[in-house]
């Protein structure tokens, strides 16, 4: 992995942290816990690909439950019963499309063709890739990972 992932840290948190207030009103801030969640939870992949750059992955991690208020907030919904398990994964799968949008424009260059893949309900991170740790103003954490793919 290139140091340049590790500079394009500060930008993901930055996008993540934007979308969710954005798309949900949730406020988010930055701590240094990047571990592993330990409870279930909903993973979106997406794989970012620029002319002169590895594919670059940026994998959403979310907390069952956060993930389910985040969909009812998202529609404006306030029954949880209205949700299907579909409604949940397509809200984290549409939040992390937002934030690959918000890091193509940071990290690709001006003029360089660029691509977003639809992203999946699966990992799909590299190995090596940087952890971002966020925890929501009422204490969820959030997981992040953004990781080049070699060739």
């Amino acid at each position: 992995m290139t140091s340049d992932t590790l500079t394009w840290m500060p930008v993901l948190a930055q996008t993540v942290t934007r979308a969710l207030m954005d798309g949900a009103f949730v406020l988010c801030f930055e701590v240094d816990d990047t571990g592993p969640l330990e409870e279930a939870f909903v993973v979106a992949s997406v794989r970012l690909c620029a002319e002169g750059l590895p594919p670059l992955v940026t994998e959403l991690q979310f907390p069952q439950g956060f993930a389910r208020q985040l969909a009812l907030d998202t529609i404006g919904e306030t029954d949880p019963a209205a949700l299907t398990e579909r409604d949940i994964v397509d809200t984290v799968l549409e939040l992390a499309n937002v934030v690959a949008g918000g890091l193509a424009r940071a990290v690709v260059p001006e003029g360089q063709m660029c691509r977003i893949e639809a992203p999946v309900a699966s990992s799909l991170a590299p190995r090596a890739s940087h952890a971002l740790g966020l925890v929501t103003d009422s204490g969820v954490r959030l997981r992040v990972l953004l990781g080049q793919e070699v060739a």
